[in-house]
């Protein structure tokens, strides 16, 4: 069979003809075109997935040109496998991101999927190297944000903190610890390993004792560090270590009145809000406007927080954080629309990084982008993505002033 008449097709139809036919050839031009290449295009269903990545996977291409591992992996087929979260230890971080930009493209898998193998590959890696060094000391490593809940995108940062206990008897803790992280943020690259979420930010050690850092907790933390602590996951070490920490910032948090937590939490979020003002037009930020996956982050800590209790949301992505927030009946809020709002949010916000190989995350301006963008979410056009969206976001603004007015 021959390949052009598939390919003359898939122009005629494509949202972004110019496109599929840009990357087709620049995928051409750097493998040479062997003849196995055509031979295996041959196979229909096989070329007309390669033409849908060429449309919708511009991360996948950018991928597949840089890294020289890439095209047999492709052509192989490897990077169709089912059984992805066996197999992890097999691949480089390339591969992983380049398997999971083709099967997010054509739908093999879903954004909760998605996060969690990307999560727990990094999260394997880190294990793995540390498991290569010699460092005998008392200490956990614990992951927050998007690290930390399993929510882990192509542009999210790995945030961490490291805890340890009896400082002062282990003189060289912070340079040994300081070592191997930044062997691991170059381990890791392009994701940046990030500690900003530790007490006093970067002006402070980086390994905390955990007295000390108790005690920060019991009389300096703001709300919003609680907030950031809403997230924590254990990662690696002394995982009573961990436990004896999660337990004295829930006790911790005992200090502060709802009442509290409330004004504090509304006051953050009006000061991002501040910081990065945007409207409803076709410029919306998917993480940081109002009504944004922010506004949903604001509402389900302090959900978590009126709790007094870090444990019932440890090691749980969103997802599950909302599911296990409904076992609390309340009554007022509206945790499905949460939910669904959350995972259209999520979803465009990885389409959207996938499509077009971007760091921002705002929705565009150009609207042969929306229609691609549209057409991927199962909406008719980019001008009802837009619409999509804007209701979206003055849903969830309605549901945060329900609870914070």
């Amino acid at each position: 069979m021959a390949i052009e008449p598939t390919l003359l097709q898939k122009l005629q139809t494509s949202k972004q003809p110019d496109r599929v036919i840009e990357n087709f050839a620049k995928v051409i031009e750097r493998i040479k075109f062997p003849s196995i290449w055509y031979n295996e295009f041959r196979n229909e269903k096989f070329f007309v997935q390669f033409l849908n990545i060429c449309e919708s996977a511009q991360k996948a291409i950018d991928l597949l040109l840089w890294d020289f591992s890439l095209p047999e992996f492709f052509l192989s087929r490897s990077v169709f496998q089912k059984n992805i979260e066996k197999n992890l230890s097999e691949f480089t971080i390339n591969q992983i991101l380049f398997l999971l930009s083709v099967q997010f493209s054509l739908d093999l898998l879903n954004t909760e999927r998605f996060s969690k193998i990307l999560t727990i590959f990094l999260n394997n890696n880190i294990i793995k190297y540390f498991k290569t060094k010699k460092l005998n000391y008392p200490f956990f490593i614990g992951g927050l944000g998007s690290f930390g809940t399993y929510d882990m995108n192509f542009e999210s940062d790995i945030d961490l903190i490291v805890v340890t206990k009896n400082i002062a008897s282990h003189p060289y803790i912070q340079n040994d610890l300081q070592q191997f992280l930044k062997d691991i943020n170059a381990a890791l690259d392009p994701f940046k390993v990030d500690f900003r979420l530790r007490p006093e930010g970067k002006g402070s050690p980086l390994v905390w004792d955990i007295k000390d850092y108790i005690s920060y907790l019991d009389k300096r933390a703001r709300v919003w560090e609680f907030q950031a602590l809403t997230k924590i996951r254990f990662v690696l070490g002394d995982k009573e270590l961990f436990n004896e920490f999660v337990s004295g910032a829930g006790n911790s948090l005992n200090r502060f009145e709802v009442s509290k937590i409330l004004s504090e939490s509304n006051e953050m979020y009006k000061k991002i809000l501040n910081r990065n003002s945007r409207n409803f037009s076709n410029s919306f930020d998917i993480k940081k406007s109002k009504g944004s996956l922010l506004t949903i982050d604001f509402i389900l800590q302090f959900l978590i927080l009126q709790r007094k209790s870090l444990n019932a949301f440890l090691d749980k992505n969103t997802i599950n954080r909302i599911d296990k927030l409904q076992d609390f009946n309340y009554s007022n809020i509206d945790l499905n629309r949460i939910k669904v709002n959350y995972v259209f949010l999520k979803t465009f916000e990885l389409v959207n990084q996938n499509i077009f190989a971007t760091r921002t995350p705002s929705v565009p301006n150009d609207m042969s982008k929306l229609d691609l963008l549209a057409s991927k979410l199962g909406i008719k056009s980019g001008d009802g993505l837009i619409i999509k969206i804007k209701n979206i976001a003055v849903e969830n603004h309605s549901l945060y002033e329900k609870i914070f007015s």
